[in-house]
């Protein structure tokens, strides 16, 4: 409870003193605890400057007086004194400033007051004395301000050290806050006291220093971004290290009534200290007592404007779970120095006539992953071996969730609580489940809830709950994207949709949703936007096309179920192959890849590929496709054609090492595996003549597609070799390895030798170098076969740096 007492001193007409002060408390407290197991409870008094004497007399009063006081017990009550002046001081001019400190307290000049003030005065020596003599002396400790406060214009510290200790004990010194806001802790509610962060310090660094600017403070700060990529967690964490530096206030409304609850549970909490700026020598509890819930919401606001109440930080986590747009402006109060908050949507800030600054929270990099994990792995207690997921397995996981703090979390939970029930190895069950076929199993994990918190799979549906426009349309082309996407990044539905088809027309009957493969830009601008506003997907640099994370297209293509998965790579195949019978430049030029990655997918969901075809000329030329995509890429796990027809079949798994290759063939020697890495010479062709601009754009967009489908065999390798144990591995599954191994290095140099490597640099280095980073990664598993491996790929990547920049 918060206790105001009469404050209604404006001269000596009114004789209260401080006894009759701690008597209305003392009863107050009895009217309040009426219970016998509320008068048993432990009661601690906080109090604040001149209320420090007020509960000092009430625990003397109580010890003289007990039977005149129900519901309080001497022996039950603790106290602390926030600079308190318990002994005055023995300054000249201490008279004249203890109006200045009733004033500043209180709003009072009263002559009663300030004599009980001064220095060494009797009544304070024996209230002393009297509090000393008790038989039991309630425990008690004593604080002060460090910092001077702003007295009518200049800076006085109003209570010092020495005065604010007592009865023997000196007062510890609070840093960074003066005499107002050394009682002050409206920070709000659910924030840490502790730092918990993992990873991001460049944001939350970046952050604090644009805080700090006084000149240059932006008035609004956005942190936006996918759900579950960590923007709780930013905001929790500036707060806790704001916290002491001012006051911070923390809110996280979902609708009108928890807007104003939440601002509700902030003015009550400060009290009736909120009406100091407004009224001026008047019993300010009584007038609290009396406003109602929207005044006091209101004089929350007026005092969060207040120069003396400054600066101040206001928090709003999860802005956009307001569909209102009224409700989002209610919930950013314009009276705050500094509004604080995060939202899916990254467009709100635009709409906010406040200077602000947004931070777009982008996936974690690998090291800062494997920190996260190996926290979560550390709250996870004593019962979890340090063997039960290594360090190489840490890193195949954070390249599965592909940067996404919830994502990785999720999994180290998932494989310790549910996984390792029936696995001896989880880990390496997790990992086998996401380059392999076994559907089932990444649906067991995005559903995944632990007792507290979401599911991948329900933050992913929340989101699609917030689109407010256009819903339905923006859900179809939501997955058709998702089933033209790949985890590398390196294809975008922009591309597949930018084709000219003018003979789309004649498709109608064939595709089941013409309208979506048939709009044009002007509505699909729109669509894009409204899942852009829900993070669904994101832009990384603008102008650039949405992408859609990883965990994101398994959510999208898990929901679609087995029909609606059969559903859209029909269309796109069927696109594919008018495209191949009408252009068919254009469909090695722009769409070849998208075909490639149909017969991914239909592998990673163990959809034969016969049923993927609506009709033999299709199945035919499909299988023609794949057969030369495998023969130009001999050991490609993805592509491996699975259907029906078991007279020309090949069986596509991708589950385990076993399953990643083509039969044995001979052993090979140290000299062939090394030989790929040693005759492959960088030396891209020259460039093309001027002129031949559009050549050049169509080899960089090929080299692209093929050099992000090596990217994912590599990684599917790179995994599959991670789970295996060398010391089991038979003599026939090494080989299978080794061969596996040798095609992968025989693609990359049939790619450089083509001259493409140039043009992928120039799009996009980073996939080249997580090749040769993939490659690395995987040759000491044949050290036995070359000792110099190694060193021979990393000269070839200093090579590659070198030759592309």
């Amino acid at each position: 409870m918060t206790y105001g007492y009469d404050s209604t001193l404006i001269n000596t007409k009114n004789n209260d003193r401080i006894k009759d002060w701690a008597d209305e408390l003392l009863r107050q407290i009895g009217h309040v605890r009426t219970s016998s197991q509320e008068q048993e409870r432990p009661m601690l008094f906080i109090c604040h400057s001149l209320g420090g004497i007020v509960a000092r007399e009430a625990m003397i009063r109580l010890h003289r007086h007990a039977k005149q006081f129900d519901g309080v017990k001497l022996e039950l009550c603790g106290l602390l004194f926030l600079s308190t002046p318990h002994s005055g001081t023995t300054e000249a001019d201490w008279g004249q400033f203890l109006s200045s400190l009733a004033e500043v307290t209180l709003g009072v000049r009263s002559h009663a007051i300030v004599d009980e003030l001064r220095s060494f005065n009797p009544s304070s020596v024996d209230s002393e004395e009297d509090f000393a003599s008790m038989p039991k002396v309630p425990p008690f400790h004593c604080f002060c301000e460090g910092n001077k406060t702003s007295v009518a214009g200049k800076y006085r510290r109003i209570v010092t050290q020495a005065s604010a200790g007592f009865y023997g004990h000196k007062a510890d010194k609070i840093l960074n806050v003066d005499h107002h806001q050394i009682c002050k802790w409206y920070e709000g509610y659910n924030l840490r006291n502790s730092s918990q962060l993992v990873g991001r310090m460049e944001t939350l660094q970046d952050m604090i220093k644009s805080l700090q600017q006084d000149d240059l403070r932006p008035r609004v700060v956005a942190l936006t971004g996918m759900g579950g990529i960590g923007k709780t967690e930013i905001l929790l964490e500036l707060a806790f290290r704001l916290r002491n530096v001012t006051n911070v206030f923390s809110v996280k409304p979902t609708d009108a009534k928890s807007v104003d609850h939440a601002l509700l549970q902030i003015a009550v909490s400060i009290g009736h200290e909120l009406l100091s700026i407004r009224f001026k020598n008047a019993d300010l509890a009584s007038i609290w007592r009396g406003y109602s819930s929207e005044e006091r919401i209101q004089a929350f606001k007026t005092w969060l404007a207040h120069k003396d109440n400054q600066p101040n930080v206001f928090i709003v986590d999860d802005l956009d779970g307001l569909s209102d747009e009224n409700l989002i402006r209610a919930a950013l109060p314009s009276q705050a120095q500094v509004i604080l908050y995060s939202a899916r949507d990254p467009t709100i800030m635009e709409s906010l006539e406040r200077h602000g600054k947004a931070y777009h929270i982008p996936d974690m990099e690998i090291d800062e992953m494997a920190l996260l994990m190996n926290a979560t792995l550390r709250r996870t207690g004593s019962r979890v071996s340090d063997s039960a997921i290594t360090e190489i397995q840490l890193e195949s996981i954070a390249k599965i969730v592909s940067g996404h703090a919830l994502g990785a979390c999720r999994a180290i939970t998932y494989i310790l609580n549910v996984l390792s029930q029936t696995s001896v190895k989880p880990a390496t069950t997790f990992i086998q489940a996401f380059s392999g076929s076994n559907w089932e199993a990444r649906r067991q994990f995005i559903e995944y809830k632990p007792r507290l918190g979401l599911s991948i799979m329900e933050t992913f549906t929340t989101s699609l709950e917030r689109m407010q426009n256009h819903k339905d349309a923006a859900m179809k082309l939501l997955e058709v994207m998702a089933f033209l996407s790949d985890n590398s990044k390196s294809l975008h539905s922009r591309d597949f949709f930018a084709v000219q088809r003018p003979w789309l027309e004649q498709l109608r009957s064939d595709l089941p949703d013409y309208d979506t493969f048939a709009q044009g830009s002007n509505s699909q601008n729109e669509y894009l936007l409204e899942l852009e506003r829900v993070s669904i997907g994101v832009r990384p640099v603008v102008p650039g096309p949405l992408q859609i994370h990883p965990l994101w297209i398994e959510c999208i293509q898990q929901r679609a179920e087995h029909t609606g998965r059969l559903r859209w790579l029909r269309q796109i195949l069927i696109l594919c192959y008018a495209s191949f019978l009408h252009a068919p430049e254009q469909y090695h030029v722009s769409l070849e890849a998208f075909m490639q990655n149909v017969a991914l997918i239909a592998a990673r969901f163990d959809i034969p590929h016969r049923d993927l075809c609506a009709n033999d000329d299709i199945w035919g030329w499909f299988k023609s496709s794949i057969a030369q995509v495998e023969e130009g890429y001999p050991h490609s796990p993805a592509l491996s054609i699975k259907s029906n027809d078991t007279t020309s079949s090949k069986t596509a798994s991708i589950n385990t090492v076993d399953d990643l290759s083509s039969p044995v063939g001979p052993s090979e020697s140290q000299e062939d595996i090394a030989s790929p890495v040693k005759d492959a010479a960088y030396s891209p062709k020259e460039a093309e003549p001027p002129g031949s601009r559009t050549a050049e754009s169509q080899n960089s967009k090929t080299s692209l597609n093929q050099i992000g489908l090596l990217h994912e065999q590599c990684k599917a390798a790179a995994a599959a070799i991670a789970s295996s144990n060398p010391e089991k591995l038979s003599e026939e599954a090494f080989a299978k390895q080794v061969q596996i191994y040798l095609g992968l290095l025989r693609r990359l140099q049939g790619i450089e030798e083509s001259g493409r490597v140039q043009a992928i640099a120039r799009d996009d280095r980073t996939l080249c170098m997580e090749i040769y980073d993939l490659l690395i990664q995987m040759a000491p598993a044949f050290r036995s076969k070359n000792p110099m491996l190694s060193e021979l790929l990393r000269k070839r990547k200093e090579e590659f740096i070198k030759t592309s920049i």
